[in-house]
């Protein structure tokens, strides 16, 4: 003997007297379209809550771009001083170097004392 199938009934009764309208279903059917809809409504809850995650993500990557090229334009500026402060020290060495060879005085003296 086969399955004895079950039905679901969807009954409409328009509010004018007319007669119902009935509509007949597997109950199988009712319960895939019902697990279905479970389904998708988990998939739409999962995808709004990772687009959430991912959009608050690139939020604070923008933030972060936007402080590493603030930390940049001044990383930028003291290297530039620290150029022009290498440049004045070698000044202040060439000019140091004129006076003693003027003055006769050795700037690079052994550390040991003459003997």
């Amino acid at each position: 003997m086969g399955k004895k199938w079950r039905w679901f009934t969807i009954m409409i009764v328009p509010h004018s007297e007319e007669s119902t309208f009935s509509i007949r279903l597997p109950l199988a059917a009712v319960q895939v379209a019902v697990a279905l809809f479970i389904i998708a409504t988990v998939g739409l809850l999962n995808f709004a809550n990772t687009y959430r995650l991912r959009l608050s993500e690139a939020r604070e990557a923008r933030l972060l771009r936007e402080a590493n090229r603030v930390q940049q334009e001044e990383i930028d500026e003291y290297e530039a001083q620290t150029t022009v402060l290498k440049e004045q020290v070698e000044e202040i060495e060439q000019v140091a170097e004129i006076l003693s060879e003027k003055l006769g005085i050795s700037l690079h003296e052994d550390e040991s004392p003459p003997e």
